[in-house]
């Protein structure tokens, strides 16, 4: 969980920097347009945010709570002293206990106002992250901790599923536009240029092709998508503690989420260098 963190973290990070430089790209290749923070209705631009930080921020905080409730599990599952391990998620708990009401204020991300829809799932995921477990019986203990999380994680997971979609299909439409309106004004005044001039356009260029091509080729909703699968496998896994396969089927849904994770994460690291 803590790799699809990550990948969905750096994603969502990127769209208001993505925005930017779709902004000034378009400017760069068209002296009439201005840079403004405002437009003439008195609404940001992407130069200052396009999308309201509040609502990025409420799926980064979603996205990194599952994290460290995989985590918890980890621990757990692995732990001959929960004890300690409660002890040691208290403190998480209560650093999330507040999490409700930034994602209740938060405005919505694009035209899809799902970010208060977020809140119910993620108090419950709370409350599994900052339980305290007395006792020694792991099995029973992690059984109940995903018992009680995985709605919770689930309808987050389908939440993150439902947004990215009409996100992404916004960064592949900006990322084509800075690739056409770069091409188109190499096209238009390459016998003007030296050079020089010419090559480092058409190394800008071929970045934006890149990244383009990652965007079409490399969808996050499959991260999400992985997420639900491996949740689900932990589910099986936790109902099943006589089964004597249980740990080779989750171990094996386990790297095959890693092999489909990390193409996907390689491919939003190198978005975000270009």
């Amino acid at each position: 969980m803590a790799l699809s963190g990550a990948v969905l973290s750096t994603y969502y990070s990127e769209l208001n920097n993505q925005a930017r430089d779709t902004y000034i790209t378009q400017a760069k290749y068209d002296e009439t347009l201005p840079i403004l923070e405002t437009d003439e209705d008195g609404v940001r631009t992407p130069l200052v945010s396009l999308f309201p930080p509040e609502a990025i921020k409420v799926r980064l905080d979603s996205i990194g709570l599952i994290s460290q409730y995989g985590s918890k599990l980890s621990q757990l599952a692995g732990s001959d002293a929960p004890e300690r391990v409660g002890a040691g998620v208290v403190k998480l708990g209560d650093s999330y206990t507040k999490l409700s009401d930034s994602f209740a204020a938060a405005a919505k991300l694009g035209n899809n106002d799902t970010s208060t829809k977020y809140v119910e799932p993620v108090k419950t995921i709370v409350s599994v992250i900052s339980e305290k477990y007395m006792d020694d019986k792991r099995d029973q203990l992690l059984t109940e901790a995903v018992e009680k999380g995985y709605p919770a994680v689930e309808t987050v997971l389908l939440l993150l599923e439902g947004d990215i979609p009409l996100i992404h299909q916004w960064a592949v439409n900006q990322s084509s536009n800075q690739l056409s309106r770069a091409s188109t004004y190499y096209n238009e005044n390459k016998s003007k240029m030296s050079f020089e001039q010419r090559s480092a356009l058409l190394d800008q260029i071929s970045k934006y092709s890149k990244n383009y091509q990652e965007l079409t080729v490399n969808q996050p909703t499959d991260v999400v998508v992985a997420m639900r699968e491996v949740n689900a496998a932990l589910l099986t896994y936790a109902r099943n503690p006589k089964d004597e396969n249980r740990i080779v089927r989750l171990t094996s849904e386990i790297d095959t989420f890693n092999s489909r994770v990390g193409p996907i994460a390689e491919a939003i690291i190198k978005m975000r260098s270009n």
